[in-house]
């Protein structure tokens, strides 16, 4: 099964999706208009109902890859039901609970913290949690 990593951002509203393909290539992103973000002068500022139907388009048939794919779900489907879409039976998986099951005595399971105890990057850069 082909598979997509996917990253959400909002709290508690979906103000930003980001989907990676199997490559590790960003094929996706967009924000949403109807968040208070100050996304007013941002490329790919869509509507909230677009960017999940453009969503579901990309992960038809794909596995969902989150760190932390409770967050993930969960605002996807507070959008989901926000736009009136019924929720879709997607499949994921997530780095956040694997890495604990893999590695149980590590001092956290952050992203950043993981990237950095492995040596992880992309582009010169370990990954971190950005936070508005």
């Amino acid at each position: 099964m082909d598979f997509v990593i996917l990253d959400t951002e909002g709290n508690p509203n979906l103000s930003e999706l980001a989907i990676v393909d199997s490559q590790g290539v960003v094929i996706y992103e967009g924000f949403c208009d109807g968040n208070s973000h100050g996304f007013q002068n941002v490329l790919n500022l869509k509507s909230l109902k677009t960017l999940l139907t453009e969503f579901l388009t990309i992960v038809e048939d794909k596995k969902i890859i989150c760190h932390y794919a409770e967050h993930d779900i969960d605002i996807l489907k507070r959008s989901f039901r926000q736009v009136g879409l019924p929720w879709q039976n997607l499949q994921f998986d997530c780095t956040w609970i694997l890495a604990k099951d893999c590695f149980p005595n590590l001092d956290s399971y952050s992203l950043e913290y993981l990237s950095k105890y492995f040596n992880l990057r992309a582009n010169n850069q370990y990954f971190f949690l950005f936070i508005w």
